[in-house]
């Protein structure tokens, strides 16, 4: 990268000396020259959009890799796409292109989508990128964005808005960014007084009933029984492991002789712990048995009334 900078700098300084060395080595040449009543042209004067040109480009290619270093890719990508004409120099085009495919590739680029509260599209969708608008409508295309830390914020036209803080990665297409803007039709939504909607009046809470209240009582002394079961299998397990200890053993390493102690101690650690298991889930069953009533419907009201008609008569009603 050093060496490709000397070289432009080269490539501008000699177009700016040529030009006025070709003007001074033409005028040595031609000799005194007569007088005439219209001002000559200065020597080189064809050369002077050249060179302007050149310098043009230069600058274009110094401020795109300044930009680049700053995190601003866009603008360093303009900056390369202005000295990659073909009015540029060929070495200073050569190094602009390079480096515009290069922020080409790195430019991260979004593409934003909105729907209404049923899930319908919106078009008429108002953008704005860290306070500033970017987009008066959504039409689906991709917008390329620096990379970092970025607030969205996408106005609709009925006011509805949402905001969106993203991390923009480097050389990320296409991300996909959808919101939702404005509530979903018909969904229940806070009253002025604060109150909670009522629930519907066919259902209400009703007391647990008798099959309910068995099996948790069922539950709870089963679990009874495996934490009882679980602790005292435990306590003969800890006695045996202490005998063991007493004759030698050391951690889980014993002799060959106490091998049948030792499968002894075994028989009875896990049953203890699967013991304690049981006796857990059964009492956390019967406790949840217990205390969650059930939903029952409410009694229908039995109404009877006497009807009399042609040759008939009787009672109607609701049971």
């Amino acid at each position: 990268m050093l060496a490709r900078s000397l070289g432009l700098i080269l490539a501008v300084a000699v177009l700016i000396v040529a030009p006025a060395a070709r003007g001074e080595d033409a005028t040595a040449a031609a000799g005194p020259v007569a007088p005439v009543d219209a001002e000559p042209a200065p020597v080189g004067a064809e050369s002077a959009p050249e060179t302007s040109t050149g310098s043009r480009c230069a600058v274009d290619y110094n401020e795109g890799t300044q930009a680049r270093k700053a995190g601003d890719l866009l603008t360093a990508y303009d900056r390369y796409r202005a000295c990659s004409q073909p009015r540029c120099p060929e070495l200073v085009r050569d190094e602009c292109e390079r480096a515009l495919v290069s922020t080409r590739d790195a430019l991260p680029s979004l593409v934003l989508a909105a729907t209404d509260g049923a899930g319908r599209d919106l078009t008429s969708v108002t953008v704005y990128l860290d306070g500033q608008e970017v987009r008066k409508e959504l039409t689906g295309a991709p917008l390329e964005v620096n990379p970092g830390k970025r607030v969205f914020r996408l106005v609709a036209a009925d006011g509805s808005e949402q905001t969106v803080d993203l991390l923009v990665v480097q050389g990320q297409k296409l991300r996909q960014i959808a919101v939702r803007l404005g509530s979903s039709p018909g969904a229940p939504t806070a009253s002025s007084s604060g109150q909670q909607p009522e629930l519907p009046t066919s259902l209400e809470r009703g007391p647990v009933r008798s099959g309910q209240r068995l099996a948790a009582f069922t539950s709870l002394g089963i679990g009874a029984a495996g934490v009882v079961a679980g602790a005292v299998i435990g306590a003969v397990a800890l006695g045996k492991q202490r005998e063991l200890d007493t004759h030698g053993c050391v951690g889980t390493s014993c002799y060959r002789d106490q091998k049948d102690e030792v499968e002894e101690y075994d028989s009875l650690r896990h049953p203890s712990t699967i013991g304690f298991f049981v006796g857990a889930v059964g009492i956390v069953t019967g406790t949840a048995l217990l205390v969650t009533p059930r939903t029952t419907r409410k009694a229908r009201p039995r109404a009877v009334a006497p009807f009399v008609g042609f040759a008939t008569a009787g009672v109607r009603g609701a049971f």
